[in-house]
Parts: C-alpha cells; sequence; structure tokens
C-alpha cells in the first residue's frame, strides 16, 4: 500500500470500512495508470482498489490465526 493509504490504516481498527477507505485513496491518488488495449486506465483504477481491499482483508486474517491461541 502507498504511504498516503498506509496512514489512513494507523491508529485504527480493522474494518471492511477502513479497507475501502484505504483502497480508495491508494487507487485515487497513488496509482496512475494507461489504458491499453487490454484495459482503460479506470478499469485499470477499479482493479487496484479490488486488489488493495482483498490483500488487506488476507493480512488481517493471517495475522489474527498467527495470534490465536
Amino acid at each position: 500500500v502507498a504511504e498516503e493509504a498506509a496512514q489512513i490504516l494507523v491508529g485504527k481498527r480493522p474494518s471492511e470500512e477502513v479497507w475501502l477507505e484505504t483502497a480508495v485513496a491508494a487507487s485515487q491518488n497513488e496509482i496512475d495508470p494507461r489504458g491499453d488495449i487490454h484495459a482503460t486506465a479506470d478499469y485499470k483504477r477499479h482493479l487496484a482498489k479490488v486488489l488493495t481491499v482483498r490483500a488487506l482483508k488476507q493480512a488481517f486474517a493471517r495475522k489474527t490465526i498467527k495470534n490465536s491461541p
């Protein structure tokens, strides 16, 4: 996650809302994809948002499982 987006996570409880806020910040402010024959720039931004949320969920799940008794 890019620096600006990562700052959103600091001090907040993990939640779907926080992950989405982080992903939106990353996809709108930190990523500047070019469109090409495979996908438009808007689609690539959307994909970045979806994948960022997915990665944050997986990281939280792994951390939760690792810290379970």
